[in-house]
């Protein structure tokens, strides 16, 4: 809705509201941009990915009955994750490699 300006120094509050708002959206642009950016680096895609698989494959483990098709749910379980963490840490240096190599 546009504001009915009757002065001067209305005008100049107004364009001073009008240039905070801008401002403060011009930043939100640039930070939701850099989070968008650094979503989709392929090191970023890949961990997620690999992270989605085990999820699905732990999901489908847990709902099994047994002391020891826990057991072994539970170590299939710890040992994905360890593996997902191994993976994520070795393509995060391999992508950073490429970066540095870039500059």
């Amino acid at each position: 809705m546009i504001k009915k300006i009757n002065s001067i120094s209305q005008l100049r509050d107004e364009k001073k509201q009008l240039r905070l708002r801008r401002q403060y959206l011009e930043l939100k642009i640039r930070n939701d941009w850099k989070e968008l950016r650094e979503e989709l680096r392929p090191v970023n895609i890949a961990m997620d990915t690999l992270a989605g698989i085990f999820k699905k494959k732990i999901a489908a483990n847990e709902h099994t009955t047994g002391l020891l098709k826990n057991g072994l749910a539970f170590g299939g379980n710890w040992l994905a994750k360890k593996l997902v963490d191994i993976a994520a840490a070795k393509l995060k240096k391999v992508f950073h490699k490429d970066e540095r190599k870039k500059d």
